[in-house]
Order: structure tokens, then C-alpha cells, then sequence
């Protein structure tokens, strides 16, 4: 993928009844070394609001998909990967795997910090540097939701092909070619 747009709808996971509606258009553009990710969030509901932490820090963070956590799977030809963490506070991760959750333990790749900007609730967009170019693609996002007094994880993506959401599924990742 060189100078070329990626756009995917991301939708929640549904075991059972939700009645949240809500949806994600993400995108992708790689221009020269630099990858620029773009996150809108869609929630129409009246009875819910979307946790959203402002724009405060730019750290290196692990777990942050226990909250609202926008992310990012770029997989290899050899089926190698790297996880990609961002929240709309600021704070990051990225992670390697040689193959499927493999390691069991998370191992950070060392790679520069992205820039993350938070410029509306709802609306985040990254830049970082991507090297070499992978195959595959797979844009997930964890949004928190909070109706009444519960809070509620919801796990989006382009597709959900199992019975539990599972972002490091290989089915799940989208050609770059």
C-alpha cells in the first residue's frame, strides 16, 4: 500500500442483545514512512455516552484496552505481527508476536512514540512510523460506553468470524495489496 487509502466500518461484537448503536469509521493512508490512522466514532444513542478521556499524556502504557483503546494489527508475510494501542488520552503501546498470541507475554516493540491527536470527543487521529510494510491489516477498536450507571466494553471490528471477538484472528485481517 503506498499513497492509498484504507476505509473499514467497524462494527461491536454481539453475543447477545445490545440495543447500543454504535459504529466506527477507520482509516488508513500511508504517505512515504509515515502511516497516519484516523478514528471516528459513531455512537447514536441518547441513553449512552462514549468514555473519552481528553488529550493529557504520551505515555507507553500496557492494558489499555480496559477502557476506550483504538488499535491497530499489522501482520507480516511470515504471519508475524504488531499490535498497536492508542487512547484518546495519549497514551500507547505496541507489541510483536511471532505468530498467533504468540508470546503468551507481552513483548514491547521498541519503535518511536506516535502522535496522537484528540481534537473532539469521538474523533482520534494517529501518526507514526511503520517499518518494513506489512501484508495485512486488521483496525479494532475497545470503546467504553457508559448507559445508566454501567459501563460497558464494546469490542469493534471489520468482521467477528468466531463466537468470542478475537482481534489477533488471522481471518480478520484485511490484504494490503
Amino acid at each position: 500500500m503506498t499513497n492509498n487509502k484504507l476505509t473499514q466500518t467497524l462494527r461491536p461484537f454481539h453475543l447477545k442483545e445490545d440495543s447500543t448503536d454504535l459504529s466506527i469509521e477507520a482509516s488508513l493512508l500511508r504517505e512515504g514512512p509515515l502511516w497516519l490512522l484516523e478514528y471516528q466514532v459513531n455512537l447514536h444513542d441518547e441513553k449512552s455516552k462514549l468514555i473519552w478521556p481528553p488529550l493529557t499524556s504520551n505515555e507507553r502504557l500496557k492494558e489499555l484496552w480496559n477502557t476506550t483503546c483504538l488499535e491497530a494489527f499489522f501482520m507480516y508475510e511470515d504471519g508475524s505481527y504488531e499490535e498497536w494501542n492508542f487512547s484518546p488520552s495519549g497514551d500507547w503501546n505496541c507489541f510483536s508476536f511471532t505468530g498467533y498470541r504468540n508470546p503468551k507475554e507481552l513483548v514491547e516493540k521498541p519503535v518511536e512514540a506516535p502522535l496522537i491527536k484528540n481534537p473532539s470527543p469521538g474523533l482520534l487521529k494517529v501518526t507514526f512510523e511503520k517499518r518494513p510494510e506489512p501484508k495485512f491489516i486488521n483496525l479494532t477498536a475497545v470503546i467504553e460506553v457508559k448507559t445508566n450507571t454501567n459501563k460497558t466494553l464494546h469490542y469493534l471490528a471489520k468482521t467477528h468470524p468466531k463466537m468470542k471477538a478475537d482481534f489477533h484472528d488471522k481471518s480478520c485481517f484485511s490484504s494490503l495489496a
